[in-house]
């Protein structure tokens, strides 16, 4: 990754190679146009028409390429604004660049990170590594690098979007500059970012290093957390203070479904009532995803997680798409309602017999379906935390017996997991997906109208 600005050693100290410095008359929030609020069209399964295997929904294009968003720092405030849920790790957008002290040896680098409050810092890449963090802040700039190649040379100081005041140390470095003048009114308010100190040394920090952050995504209102809608807890819907930070990819979609408030008052999402997002459904989806699975070397963690860098500019089906992927969760608009369900299928609801089919109706048999519908092999790409959330290729995922039965000899489909950085969960989803694949078998028939309370995501 290049560096985000140059270094350069000289008489005046610090050289800024093209950076682009923003001087602010006022607050910089979220601007309006940024929110959507059209969830816009998801890969639903129609069971009535045509049959969607659970790896055909997860081959749709991922808009991402398989890795971050933001994977190099922009510059200026002209970029789109975006929202990390879960965590998840982001490059972020350079709004303000200035230097001072003698010979202009501090430079200071303020990063807009997420444009919705509550994020928290998780970890900090500098050049090629995650570094450690000291415990004592520095009066002015935040807690020290302690990592050998940055100590005493690099500082951070992470603001979450809930300042009710312009950073004072910005303030009575950079009030008084001419040109980029940081007062009193450069609040951020409800944006969460970063302010990083740079201290020039010909011999140890000659240049700026590359930076990435990782964040604890924004908090989300969980149902199950609510004593008053059904759950256990003191999570409210009508107060964002009581909601939680989660990696829950059911609760991030139960919150886009219903609307996330960003600053300014717009929503990002759906905006559907409450009665659209039936408790009990969503509930059993959100528990599934976070029941224990054995992990090698022992210990467990949750079945399903995500994390996801949100753009504002994208339909919030975008980003909505990659997260159910996450979770290989198949989602239904019934008309009355929105239902979901996660993983495997689950217990039969309705089962019937050769007598209660209608034969004078018409009836399709699909025994095999399409050379190029036919899979006996799966890579997935997914950005991986321990590699600074480069994009990765997980194992190849292969079914032997099937690639020695199919004529064609391997057959591989190849996915991107944008919003699924866990590998033990990648390889899950993978045998999943390549496990189902192989059930090639399709009927289409017609059944008494007991059979109308079925639902779309309903097994039988």
């Amino acid at each position: 990754m290049p560096p985000v600005a140059g270094f350069f050693a000289g008489a005046f100290g610090w050289g800024i190679a093209g950076a682009t410095a923003t001087a602010w008359g006022g607050a910089w929030i979220a601007g309006a146009g940024f929110a959507s609020t059209i969830v816009g069209s998801l890969t639903v399964k129609l069971l009535t028409s045509v049959a969607i295997s659970a790896l055909q929904m997860a081959l749709a294009p991922s808009p991402s390429g398989g890795g971050l968003t933001i994977t190099t720092t922009l510059r200026g405030e002209n970029n789109p604004e975006t929202i990390i849920l879960g965590r998840y790790a982001t490059s972020g957008q350079c709004v303000y660049v200035n230097s001072h002290g003698k010979s202009n040896r501090y430079l200071t680098h303020v990063v807009e990170l997420c444009s919705a409050p509550g994020a928290t810092l998780s970890r900090l890449m500098l050049g090629d590594k995650w570094v450690a963090l000291g415990t004592t802040a520095h009066e002015s700039y935040g807690l020290p690098v302690i990592t050998d190649d940055y100590d005493g040379h690099v500082w951070i100081k992470f603001h979450d979007g809930r300042q009710t005041g312009a950073d004072p140390e910005l303030v009575a470095k950079y009030s008084a500059d001419p040109d980029m003048p940081w007062d009193e009114t450069a609040i951020g308010t409800g944006l969460c970012y970063a302010i990083l100190t740079f201290y020039y040394d010909r011999e140890d920090l000659p240049q700026v290093p590359s930076y990435r952050f990782e964040l604890d995504g924004i908090p989300l209102y969980d149902i199950r957390k609510d004593s008053t809608a059904g759950g256990t807890g003191p999570q409210r819907l009508a107060n964002p203070a009581t909601w939680e930070q989660t990696n829950n990819p059911v609760v991030m979609t139960w919150n886009v479904l219903r609307g996330i408030p960003l600053p300014g008052g717009e929503i990002y999402g759906g905006g559907y009532d409450l009665s659209l997002l039936p408790t009990s459904v969503w509930m059993a989806s959100m528990n599934r995803c976070d029941a224990p699975v054995a992990i090698a070397g022992g210990g467990t963690e949750p079945s399903y997680r995500a994390g996801i860098e949100a753009v504002m500019t994208q339909e919030p089906a975008q980003p909505l798409t990659e997260i159910l992927k996450a979770c290989s969760a198949t989602i239904a608009d019934m008309g009355y309602a929105w239902t979901i369900t996660v993983g495997a299928p689950g217990l039969p609801v309705y089962s019937f017999t050769d007598d209660d089919v209608i034969v004078s109706k018409s009836q399709t048999l699909d025994p095999f379906p399409s050379l190029s519908e036919t899979y006996n092999a799966v890579s997935a790409r997914y950005p991986a935390p321990k590699d600074l959330y480069e994009t990765r290729e997980a194992p190849l995922r292969t079914n032997g017996s099937a690639e020695a039965s199919d004529a064609f000899g391997r057959r591989t489909a190849s996915l991107t997991l944008p919003a699924a950085p866990y590998g033990g969960q990648v390889q899950r989803l993978t045998r999943a997906w390549l496990n189902d694949e192989r059930r090639f078998i399709r009927h289409i028939l017609n059944l008494p109208p007991d059979a109308s309370a079925v639902e779309l995501t309903d097994t039988m």
